[in-house]
Formats: C-alpha cells, sequence, structure tokens
C-alpha cells in the first residue's frame, strides 16, 4: 500500500470504513495547486458532509511523521456507502 504509513486497513477498513490516507503534499502535487486551496478544499467536503477527516500526530504514527486519513463512506457486508451518494440521496429526497 503506497500511502499507507499508519494502518488505513485495521484502523478502518475491518471496522467497516472507507478510508484513505494520500498524503497533502501529493494531492496537492497530482491537481497542480497550491497547500492553502487543497486544505480550504477538504475543509469544505469536510463541512458538508462529503468526506470525514482524521489527523493523525507524529508520535501517534510508526514512521514519525504526521497523517491525514480520509474517510469516504462505509461498507458492511460487500456493500458500500459513500457519504457522497448520502448527500445526493437526501438532497433529491
Amino acid at each position: 500500500m503506497p500511502y499507507a504509513p499508519i494502518d488505513v486497513f485495521n484502523l478502518y477498513w475491518n471496522k467497516g470504513y472507507l478510508a484513505t490516507a494520500v498524503p497533502i503534499k501529493k494531492l496537492c502535487k497530482d491537481l497542480k495547486l497550491p497547500l492553502t486551496t487543497v486544505r480550504s478544499h477538504i475543509s469544505q467536503l469536510e463541512k458538508e458532509g462529503f468526506i470525514k477527516v482524521e489527523n493523525y500526530e507524529a508520535n501517534e504514527t510508526p514512521d514519525g511523521k504526521q497523517h491525514t486519513v480520509f474517510i469516504l463512506g462505509t461498507w458492511k457486508n460487500g456493500y458500500e456507502q459513500w457519504f457522497l451518494e448520502d448527500i445526493f440521496l437526501n438532497k433529491n429526497n
């Protein structure tokens, strides 16, 4: 797992969460956007309920670096429920 310096599989997947730990700096590079813009977008996505964000301090991770985990939804019995879908389904009802 290239972006799993913390144990996303055991901390999230095994507990029924769809999550990733993509480094924010990688998002900036891939999106070709400055850090402030990416952080602003992440904050807005979290505020609107599209994602949940959990931050880990350096003393909480095996590699001694800060990491951010983005939770995008849940799964149970092979069925995925994305927060994005929840928001759009609720707006249409």
